[in-house]
């Protein structure tokens, strides 16, 4: 899964639709159009938190955040 504040980019569970529509755009014009909400003019990177689990016994794995560069 991977979110940014509030905002719910991709998901496991997520409907195919919705991944079909999120998956080839950028990652800055995706959080605008799920949070309905432009980027901040005086920002130029995103934090984006994210969950992963192995596949073999399905335990959460721990991933630092990420800082995404946009401008």
């Amino acid at each position: 899964m991977i979110s940014t504040g509030k905002c719910m980019l991709y998901s496991f569970f997520m409907q195919k639709d919705k991944l079909t529509d999120r998956m080839p755009r950028k990652m800055s014009n995706l959080v605008e159009v799920v949070s309905k909400q432009p980027l901040p003019a005086e920002s130029s990177y995103l934090v984006f938190e994210i969950c992963c689990n192995r596949i073999e016994d399905d335990e959460e794995v721990d991933v630092p955040s990420v800082r995404y560069k946009y401008k």
